[in-house]
Order: structure tokens, then sequence, then C-alpha cells
């Protein structure tokens, strides 16, 4: 019986060892308990920002399709061509079903566009006006100069890639060409 007793008491003081030692192994996630919502909401955020610029490039994506159908229709429908071939082409059936075509596409571009400017707009997320504005560094990146007295200097002349807020904030700013004012005669003109 003395031998059980023993066993048993260095069985006991084994475990406590264990236990002891699975406390200490433990500590560090009972310490991140508390972190653990923050932790949860940085990731919710880093995943809807991954979602948010996969549909901010597919909106891009579609209005240059949306672009580049409409300036083909135009183009298709150009009054400047000669009478006899807007008959010429008129007549042909394979021309009108491709004008018939283009106008369908154009059609499907805008209501898509439109489609996924309602769900931008369910998660608050805005165009950023820059077009005809002044340069905001804060929102826009110039990516491109021009030399101009026609505009203000400072002000944007054209949109190469559309920036957005989202809840308030730049999520992307706009790329934008921005004007300058001329900066005086250019080597190698005379003036008399």
């Amino acid at each position: 019986m003395w031998a059980a007793m023993t066993a048993l008491t260095q069985e006991v003081k084994l475990q406590g060892r264990s236990f002891k030692q699975l406390s200490e192994t433990l500590a560090p996630l009972a310490n991140l308990a508390p972190e653990l919502p923050e932790m949860e909401r940085q990731a919710q955020e880093r995943a809807r920002r991954e979602v948010l610029d996969v549909l901010l490039d597919l909106r891009d994506h579609l209005a240059r399709g949306l672009d580049q159908v409409h300036a083909a229709r135009e183009r298709m429908n150009d009054p400047t061509q000669s009478s006899w071939t807007a008959r010429l082409l008129a007549r042909n059936r394979a021309f009108r079903r491709a004008f018939e075509t283009s106008a369908a596409l154009e059609e499907a571009y805008q209501m898509n566009l439109e489609r996924l400017d309602d769900t931008l707009a369910q998660f608050d997320v805005q165009e950023i006006a820059c077009d005809g504005q002044s340069f905001d560094p804060r929102s826009m990146d110039a990516v491109d100069v021009e030399e101009t007295d026609q505009q203000a200097e400072g002000t944007v002349l054209e949109v190469y890639r559309a920036g957005y807020e989202w809840k308030g904030e730049v999520h992307r700013p706009a790329q934008v060409k921005v004007s300058r004012r001329p900066t005086g005669t250019h080597a190698g003109e005379n003036h008399d």
C-alpha cells in the first residue's frame, strides 16, 4: 500500500508540473482574447478593401468598354461619310446587324455600369469629382502636366483614372493631367 501511495504522489506531482506548463503555454492566448474583436474587425476591413478594389477596377473596365462601344457607334453613324458610301453600307445586312449589335452592347454596358454604381453607393463609395476642378493633392495624383494659358494653373484638364472616397476618406486617388502656365520662351525661338 505504501508503494501505491508513493506512486500516486509522484503521479500527482507530474500532473501538477504538466498543468503548470500548459498554463504557461496558454497564457499568451488568454491575453489575446480581448484583442480578438479588433483583430476580426481589421481582417473584415482588409477583405472589404480588397473586394472594393476589384469592384472599382471592374467599374473602370466597364466605363472604358462603354466609351469604346459608343465611339465605334459614332464612327459607324458618321455623317461625314459620302452619301453613296452611307447608302451602300445601309443596304448591307451585315452592317445593319453589326450596328444593332453594337447598340445592344452599348445598352448592356450601360446597365451593368449603373448596377455597379448602385452597389458602390450601398458601400458608401463616391467618385471624386476632378475634371475642371483645382488640383487637390490629398485626393489626386498628377501623372501628367500640360502647359497652357487657356486654363488657370492647377486646373485638372483630364482624368486618366477616377478616384474614389469610401466612408468619407480617400480610398483611391484620381490620376489626372493638370494645367501649368507656360514657362516662357523656348530654346531656338527668335524674338526681334
